[in-house]
């Protein structure tokens, strides 16, 4: 299963300035290497985390590692993604460390 990126955040990942995402409800991501895919290119990472949490229990740690400068910022790009978020809502998070990008099949 690849997890879906907005494609402005494919810098942030390959300069591994972000190495987490957070998607709204609870749901579930298998651990280990699955695609980053940002639509016209995919990255391979290694999934090590799935955490469930809160939206009121995100903080300033969490968003740095979502690549945003603060708990604000993060939150003002999840409400453009998310517009009914809710600060009671389920979060999932996941964690990941980057392999590389995904190259063309040289035997296709």
């Amino acid at each position: 299963m690849s997890i879906k990126l907005d494609p402005r955040f494919y810098d942030s990942v390959m300069s591994e300035e972000k190495w987490s995402t957070v998607r709204q409800g609870r749901l579930e991501y298998d651990l280990g290497f699955t695609e980053l895919d940002f639509g016209d290119v995919k990255v391979w990472v290694n999934v090590w985390a799935v955490v469930h949490a809160y939206v009121h229990r995100l903080c300033d740690e969490g968003a740095e590692r979502d690549g945003f400068n603060s708990k604000s910022e993060l939150l003002a790009v999840l409400k453009k993604h998310y517009p009914d978020l809710d600060i009671n809502d389920e979060i999932t998070i996941v964690k990941w460390d980057l392999i590389g990008k995904v190259e063309d099949d040289v035997n296709a």
